[in-house]
C-alpha cells in the first residue's frame, strides 16, 4: 500500500467577490461560474460545466472508495483531455 501526503499549510488561493440578484442555488452557481470565467482566462473554462457534474457523482453503494476515486479521476481526465 502506498500513501502519499501533502502538505497544504502555505497553499493559497486568490478570493473572488462577486454580487447577485440570485436566490437559488442553481441561478447562483451558474452566474459565480460565468463571472470567474469571463474574468479568468483560462485553457479550461470551456470545461468547467462538465467539471462540475462529473464531480457531483456520488460513491455507489457497493463501490469501493478506491474504485469510486478511479472512477471519479478518470471521468475528470476524460473532460480535461489528460
Amino acid at each position: 500500500m502506498l500513501i502519499c501526503l501533502k502538505n497544504t499549510s502555505k497553499l493559497m488561493i486568490q478570493e473572488y467577490e462577486f454580487e447577485t440578484q440570485s436566490q437559488e442555488k442553481e441561478s447562483l452557481e451558474e452566474e459565480i461560474v460565468k463571472k470567474f470565467t469571463e474574468k479568468e482566462n483560462s485553457r479550461f473554462n470551456q470545461s468547467v460545466d462538465e467539471l462540475i457534474r462529473a464531480l457531483e457523482v456520488q460513491k455507489q453503494e457497493d463501490e469501493t472508495q478506491s474504485t469510486f476515486e478511479n472512477r471519479l479521476l478518470a471521468e475528470t481526465r476524460k473532460i480535461l483531455a489528460l
